[in-house]
């Protein structure tokens, strides 16, 4: 499996505590991509060496960004399954044999996310989520995608579609998955493996990343070609204001302030996201 980081000494320890607690039945192996950290999170990584069956401590440093990570963690690991995970979430209980079963029948898999385990209930309860993780979005080519975090894929496919677009500083997930099934694999949901999500807290994180999901979108839907057309020229305008206005009534609530800075976070960086990318995000 390979896990990107970068700063990440208050969270890697906790996934690699999990993943030192998986076993499976098959010879695996850890990739920890290091993207430039500053801290202690080499050291911490360093703690596992003798926990772990194999564990490669990469220099993924030369550019930054977690696209750039992935794809240096997976040229440098052995094997044809390959399974991400991200520094700050924690897998469940019996995800490495579910992934790999799941990956023994199927090119593309993906994991299902949990948000309840490592986040308050006031936050989780803000996170609007499907079931089994995999989202699609409004724009084509219409496909379900599902984080970066929780993917599974053989090492074949990976080589084939080129690996994760190191263009894309955001959304890049996404990118990856409809360029797989846009070459002709499914993308496949495995509920038994659950991976534990961490979710930002802070309402100045919140809205950062909510406007970075809104400008890599508009640059996914600028790449994959989406047309405007009449339809979508006069709604755009409104687009989103409708979701805002609905979560006013919650603004008693903490989950419901954390909903609402998410809701503005994303349409602050879809407008701007339109402007950068010269198309009209929706």
């Amino acid at each position: 499996m390979v896990i990107p980081c970068r700063d990440a000494e208050g969270t890697l320890g906790a996934q690699l505590e999990a993943l030192a607690g998986e076993s499976w039945d098959q010879g695996w192996e850890v990739v920890v991509a290091d993207n430039g950290s500053e801290d202690q999170t080499l050291a911490t990584a360093e703690r596992f060496r003798d926990r772990l069956p194999v564990l490669q401590i990469v220099d993924a440093s030369e550019r930054p960004g977690v696209a750039f990570a992935r794809n240096r963690g997976v040229a440098e690991s052995s094997g044809e399954l390959i399974a991400f995970c991200d520094a700050d979430d924690v897998v469940g209980a019996g995800w490495l044999a579910a992934m790999g079963l799941a990956l023994a029948e199927h090119e593309f898999v993906a994991a299902r996310p949990e948000h309840e385990r490592l986040n308050p209930p006031w936050l989780s309860e803000s996170w609007e989520a499907p079931e089994d993780g995999l989202r699609a979005h409004r724009f084509p080519p219409y496909l379900q995608h599902a984080r970066g975090g929780c993917l599974g894929v053989r090492r074949s496919v990976h080589e084939e579609i080129g690996g994760f677009d190191e263009e894309m500083w955001s959304c890049e997930d996404d990118d990856y998955c409809f360029r797989i099934q846009l070459a002709g694999y499914q993308l496949t949901p495995v509920p038994e493996a659950v991976v534990h999500v961490r979710l930002r807290s802070r309402a100045r994180d919140l809205f950062s990343q909510a406007r970075w999901y809104a400008e890599g979108e508009a640059k996914l839907q600028r790449k994959f070609g989406s047309a405007v057309t009449l339809r979508t020229l006069w709604k755009w305008p409104l687009l989103h204001w409708g979701a805002i206005a609905r979560s006013l009534p919650r603004i008693g609530s903490r989950s419901g302030r954390a909903r609402l800075v998410w809701l503005l976070g994303f349409q602050f960086g879809r407008y701007r996201g339109s402007i950068m990318h010269r198309v009209l995000a929706i």
